[in-house]
């Protein structure tokens, strides 16, 4: 009986928060950028340059998971996107390019 009634006050003073709608931005980051592309001119600087995955990732500022999951989905967070074509040196527009 007293720990229902702990239970039942406990209950009144949970104040719950509404949770804030998601912004488009939040949403595109979530998802990230497709690009097969990127992929293609990634893989062609590795190639050119004798890098494999985790070398690459170090230089980009990401791990080689994250690599490996990009070249098998072509799909990727703008930020890591930008380590990216920073390592490739080119913006985040021209490495999206065809």
């Amino acid at each position: 009986m007293v720990m229902a009634k702990t239970a039942a006050r406990r209950a009144q003073q949970q104040v719950f928060a509404p949770i804030p709608p998601q912004t488009t931005e939040s949403r595109t980051e979530t998802r990230g950028v497709y690009s097969p592309a990127a992929v293609e001119k990634v893989e062609a600087y590795m190639k050119k340059h004798g890098l494999n995955y985790t070398e690459f990732a170090n230089k980009a500022g990401t791990s080689d998971k994250t690599l490996r999951k990009f070249r098998n989905t072509k799909r990727i967070r703008a930020g890591v996107l930008d380590g990216i074509a920073g390592v490739l040196g080119l913006t985040r527009e021209q490495i999206l390019k065809d």
